[in-house]
């Protein structure tokens, strides 16, 4: 089961109840060169410097609101595939088990290992 894209009613900002806090989650849209829409929580997003990078820069030129970035030479499979790295990423960061291996398809190996250096992820 895949991790996004957010519930459509939890507009760019969604309230999660977490024990007796709430916690805030700021999203994140991302568009693929082929129109595929992913949504993402900020904090994941920032495990990759590039989409970090971006989504500052866009912040610094007074963006508001919910920040979309576009990848007009990523396609949406080798984009989902990075999103889900990035979730895997957050998830077993600072964990004390040990990494499970992350699966990839042969056929996107090359693709995804240079979209990745590229995004530096």
């Amino acid at each position: 089961s895949s991790q996004f894209p957010p519930p459509r009613s939890s507009g760019p900002r969604a309230m999660v109840d977490k024990g007796s806090a709430l916690e805030t989650f700021d999203w994140i849209k991302i568009t693929s060169a082929d129109g595929h829409e992913f949504f993402l929580d900020k904090h994941v997003a920032f495990e990759c410097e590039a989409l970090k990078a971006a989504y500052e820069t866009k912040r610094q030129m007074g963006h508001q609101g919910r920040i979309e970035l576009k990848y007009e030479d990523i396609t949406g499979r080798i984009m989902q595939k990075v999103i889900e790295y990035l979730y895997y990423k957050y998830k077993w960061t600072d964990t004390r088990q040990p990494m499970p291996e992350f699966p990839i398809d042969d056929d996107i190996c090359l693709d995804l290992l240079l979209t990745a250096n590229f995004l530096g992820c």
